[in-house]
């Protein structure tokens, strides 16, 4: 997939220059998970989003039709730590966040850690993608709401503590990015991705379980946007049924809709364990804007009971949608948005 923007990657290993460094960093941050931890803000960029006229060639579209990708390595992120909490979003060059209110819609921000692989990313039958077998673990992923939603790698439980581990290295650790972006304002504009993390010093805490975020997707083994069903407004779509690769714990689990969803239900097992709601909000109209007022998905509930799972066990999942009670959102050339229904799986696998 291609890149663009004002900061690009070419090639598929990259050179030390080609690797992205924080554009920004802000480190006097308090902490919110725990008072021992530090909390910074990293900002990469800025990248240019076109206008919403704009022609995207096609190397540059990614999964909905009028949005913009991004493909680059970053560094930067804290070294011998132990990540508590990662929360990626877009900013614009003046600090305002960037989102469906002001004309911009993220579709998705995917951070990859290259040099990790104790849960596979993707888990679908057979693990039959290049997603689900490329040695990879998911850090931080975000997207399709207007509110900013963190990976939570902590249980909040003193006694069973977790954490995503990133170990101290010789050479600075890479991570690989990939961000969607779609521009309802006439305008370009020029925007920041930006991570906010809070972590520990230390990459191995006595008594931690490392953690990675995997996920689940109603498309199976295959790229996880989708053509909605436009002649009918209520229906549920449903993944086929997949085998967790390893044993393990589920920390917290939490739905991926697009606009016109209403929920999504995870199951192990054939037995329900997280039902996902997608909570709506109204976005007003704001100037040189083509989208009107509307609803969008504000947030998705996080399911927080941690759940037990064994290597071999079945999991998959359904999402549901009501475009009577909720539209779907349209592109900025008037052509429907694609459709995704995903589950973030934050795991804390056995022997890690």
């Amino acid at each position: 997939m291609a890149s663009s923007g004002k900061a690009e990657l070419q090639g598929a290993t990259p050179k030390a220059a080609d690797i992205l460094q924080p554009a920004r960093r802000q480190s006097d941050i308090p902490p919110t998970v725990d008072k021992a931890a530090k909390r910074e803000k990293l900002s990469f960029g800025p990248f240019t989003v076109p206008g919403r006229n704009a022609t995207i060639p096609d190397a540059e579209k990614g999964m909905d039709h009028d949005s913009v990708q991004f493909n680059n390595m970053l560094s930067g992120f804290c070294d011998d730590c132990t990540v508590l909490l990662g929360q990626a979003s877009l900013s614009f060059v003046n600090g305002t966040q960037a989102d469906p209110s002001r004309g911009i819609y993220q579709h998705h921000i995917v951070l990859l850690d290259m040099q990790k692989y104790n849960v596979p990313f993707y888990i679908c039958p057979k693990q039959g993608t290049p997603l689900g077998v490329v040695p990879q673990a998911g850090f931080m992923v975000s997207g399709a709401t207007a509110g900013v939603e963190p990976n939570l790698f902590s249980t909040n439980d003193p006694a069973n503590p977790s954490g995503y581990s990133i170990p101290k290295q010789a050479e600075p650790r890479s991570y690989f990015l990939q961000s969607e972006v779609v521009n309802y304002n006439d305008a370009p504009q020029d925007i920041y991705v930006t991570f906010e993390v809070e972590y520990l010093p230390g990459a191995k805490l006595a008594k931690y379980r490392d953690t990675a975020v995997s996920l689940l997707s109603v498309t199976g083994c295959g790229w996880p946007d989708y053509k909605a069903v436009i002649n009918e407004t209520r229906y549920s779509t449903s993944s086929p049924t997949a085998t967790m690769p390893k044993s393990g714990v589920l920390l917290n689990a939490k739905g991926h809709l697009h606009d016109g969803a209403t929920h999504a239900e995870l199951y192990l097992n054939g037995i329900s364990v997280c039902n996902s709601q997608a909570n709506y909000v109204p976005i007003g109209k704001d100037a040189g804007m083509a989208m009107g007022k509307f609803d969008t998905i504000g947030n998705m509930t996080r399911c927080e009971d941690q759940v037990r799972f064994e290597k071999g066990q079945e999991v998959h999942m359904t999402s549901f949608y009501d475009m009577d009670e909720h539209p779907m959102r349209m592109g900025g050339s008037g052509e429907p948005g694609d459709q995704m229904g995903v589950y973030f799986l934050v795991i804390a696998p056995d022997g890690e």
